[in-house]
């Protein structure tokens, strides 16, 4: 719970920064334009190469916040995939049983045998 919640803090954290220099190009875009007809060529070439150099930032800057909220969250998939695996190894040895299906993996199976619960309620207490 505590990494799926950091990630989350990170991923909230990341978008309001987005989304403040998105509102920043937004403000210099409409502040070109507003002031384009008193302005001379240079001084308009000056601002244009400014905001397409601010807009290049910020797709890179977008580009880079998307690979690594990729990495992060496919940390955060193993990390929680390993504590899983581990809860049902042991309920596997424990509770006497020849396999452990994922349910997607499985045709068709008598909710009976269903151990999901079972290996939720274990990892809760093992994993706070």
């Amino acid at each position: 719970k505590a990494a799926l919640a950091e990630f989350q803090t990170y991923v909230a954290n990341k978008r309001t920064e987005i989304e403040a220099d998105q509102k920043s190009l937004t403000t210099l875009q409409e502040d070109i334009e507003r002031k384009a007809v008193v302005m001379n060529e240079d001084e308009k070439r000056k601002l244009v190469r400014e905001f397409e150099d601010k807009q290049i930032d910020f797709r890179r800057k977008v580009e880079e916040a998307q690979v690594d909220l990729q990495a992060r969250q496919q940390s955060v998939y193993n990390e929680l995939g390993g504590k899983v695996k581990q809860e049902v190894l042991k309920l596997g040895t424990s509770g006497g049983y020849t396999a452990i299906l994922d349910s997607g993996a499985a045709l068709y199976s008598d909710s009976a045998s269903d151990v999901t619960d079972q290996i939720i309620k274990a990892f809760d207490a093992n994993n706070g």
